[in-house]
């Protein structure tokens, strides 16, 4: 894959000259650079000055808002040197923005309405509706890989569907501390699946 990946970026780049190469990729850095910064500065100031006047979950609203326009900038920089499907990696990315933009939206006006579990209930729907969209589209076709990733990504689809149940019907009977215990079980079970499906997959490459 890694080969693959590099022979389309020779190929991209076939008769550019070296100098003119790394000016495409400094002025990338610079970007990135300068954004990240400006980024920074802005949280300082937001922190400092403004963040008293909002909620805890507008404030995360903000930020979350702050890190989705960082990454579309650099997103949008960076992006000619990514290969692939592009119209895969264009769904991947608007499903993204959507989403951001509807947790941006729910914790600014209406995540104060509900519990901090509730939050986090409706915050793993909304990756769960996400997660699933992109598993379908992006699951391989090859019948060696295809399944495994597919065993992957609806045993990550259960998981969440498990927290979201647990935590909007059957947390508050718990303490927090074996909520926290639960959550690890569950991970630990997701992990154990995953393990098992792609370990066999793994020797046969490594011998």
């Amino acid at each position: 894959m890694d080969e693959d990946r590099w022979e389309d970026m020779d190929q991209e780049y076939e008769g550019v000259s070296t100098s003119s190469f790394k000016r495409h990729i400094e002025w990338k850095t610079i970007i990135s650079i300068i954004t990240g910064f400006g980024w920074l500065i802005f949280l300082v100031i937001w922190l400092f000055f403004y963040a008293s006047d909002h909620t805890v979950y507008q404030n995360l609203g903000v930020i979350l808002a702050s890190m989705m326009a960082l990454f579309l900038v650099n997103g949008t920089a960076w992006s000619a040197m990514g290969r692939g499907s592009k119209w895969r990696s264009a769904f991947t990315s608007i499903t993204g923005f959507i989403l951001g933009i509807f947790l941006v939206i729910w914790l600014f006006y209406y995540a104060s309405d509900y519990t901090l579990l509730e939050n986090i209930g409706v915050f793993l729907i909304s990756v769960l509706i996400v997660g699933a969209l992109n598993s379908l589209i992006w699951i391989p076709k090859s019948s060696s890989v295809g399944w495994r990733a597919a065993v992957s990504a609806v045993s990550g689809i259960g998981w969440i569907i498990f927290l979201v149940y647990w935590l909007f019907v059957l947390s508050s009977a718990y303490n927090i501390y074996q909520n926290i215990a639960i959550f690890i079980v569950s991970i630990l079970v997701l992990g154990m699946i995953n393990t098992i499906t792609w370990v066999t997959w793994g020797l046969q490459k490594a011998f």
